[in-house]
């Protein structure tokens, strides 16, 4: 079980985040009081997060609420505080390990090319790193712009699944017309006959099964009014469904490569820069999707399927502790919610850096070389 750090165990550290967010979806942690309380114990982190509340992002052709005032796939007022809050707190439990005030070259900060996820990035900076002294150029507006880096989400293998790859695709296919997802969908078959019905349109895979999921679920969250139709679902199988969409990409080892093992690698590569040359980063920040943060839990060994709550995160510590690097996994339910140490089976605590990335290429986890492997 994972084992949860409460305030008192924590003391100044970070970890990065990315969305809703490898990762987006996203929190921080820190040293423990046994660990010893200098300088070179103080980890460099990297925190993958995921975005905040936001509207759906698909509509049936028969659902009655066909407009949102924020538009498809946006942040809500409530994700907007959420990501805002998300980054007081981060300032709060890391303020013995971060700058006073916002330093370039100690934070970067990479977000997948999408609106909610670049706006939950800059709401957590804005919460993490409200101008201080020579930086406050508004006295009323307590904010700063801070550079959010991203490339196209066609380009983008990091934090997005929309890179083509053609090997992860023909792996999809195969798995798409096994025997397993054949007699998945014989088993639900009545329910989908249902839900096509009533929704106007074909429902026939889990994909649409978690589209539709997840607009019921928010439209409901909204008290807008959901048809009779809907009173009668087995919610909790529509939950299954929906949640195995996000781990169809992962489910098989031969296709962890191809995506949570991408942002492991960028992890492993950044560290070792910070270990080995002395970098001067502390904080990187990724901002990504829960189809980003699923793929690097499952990659790292985690089976159990879920759907991730909104600014659920993901956080990666690099530890020095008696001139051997070391590093931990952190993962926290949602914006408000504890960082919980991830036990890694593969890599028994004290995991050093070097037998993390070992036992991670041993199980062919970690891409060499992205585009050959894909086929493309």
């Amino acid at each position: 079980m994972p084992t949860k750090r409460t305030s008192s165990q924590l003391s100044p550290l970070i970890n990065d985040w990315g969305p809703e967010t490898i990762i987006h979806k996203d929190r921080y942690s820190a040293l423990s009081d046994d660990d010893p309380a200098d300088d070179t114990n103080i980890p460099n982190i990297r925190h993958q997060q995921g975005h905040g509340a936001r509207t759906p992002l698909w509509t049936y052709k028969n659902d009655e609420h066909q407009s949102w005032a924020e538009g498809w796939g946006k942040l809500t007022i409530e994700g907007k505080n959420q990501m805002y809050t998300l980054g007081k707190r981060l300032r709060q439990d890391y303020s013995h390990f971060l700058s006073e005030s916002y330093i370039e070259d100690e934070v970067y900060v990479r977000s997948s090319d999408t609106v909610r996820c670049k706006a939950s990035a800059q709401l957590v900076l804005a919460g993490l790193f409200p101008p201080v002294g020579h930086q406050i150029w508004n006295p009323d507006l307590p904010w700063q712009p801070i550079p959010i880096s991203y490339v196209p989400r066609q380009e983008d293998n990091l934090l997005s699944l929309e890179k083509p790859c053609h090997a992860l695709g023909e792996a999809l296919k195969r798995f798409l017309s096994s025997d397993q997802m054949t007699n998945h969908t014989i088993v639900h078959e009545k329910l989908y006959k249902y839900l096509s019905l009533h929704t106007g349109q074909d429902i026939n895979d889990v994909f649409l099964v978690h589209k539709l999921y997840d607009t019921l679920k928010i439209e409901k969250h909204h008290n807008l009014e959901l048809p009779p139709w809907t009173k009668h679902l087995p919610w909790d199988t529509m939950y299954e469904i929906a949640a195995l969409k996000l781990f169809i990409y992962t489910i098989a080892t031969d296709t962890q490569k191809f995506s949570g093992g991408v942002l492991l690698k960028d992890i492993i590569d950044k560290f070792s820069d910070r270990s080995i040359n002395g970098s001067s980063l502390k904080l990187i920040i990724y901002s990504a999707h829960d189809s980003t943060l699923v793929p690097a839990l499952q990659s790292l060994g985690f089976g159990k399927i879920f759907i991730p709550d909104y600014g659920a995160h993901l956080a990666f510590e690099l530890h020095k502790i008696n001139e051997t690097h070391e590093i931990r996994v952190l993962f926290a339910e949602n914006f408000n919610s504890s960082l919980t140490l991830l036990p890694l089976s593969f890599c028994p605590s004290p995991c050093t850096l070097s037998k993390f990335e070992e036992q991670l290429r041993s199980r062919e986890i970690l891409p060499t070389d992205w585009d050959r492997e894909c086929l493309n």
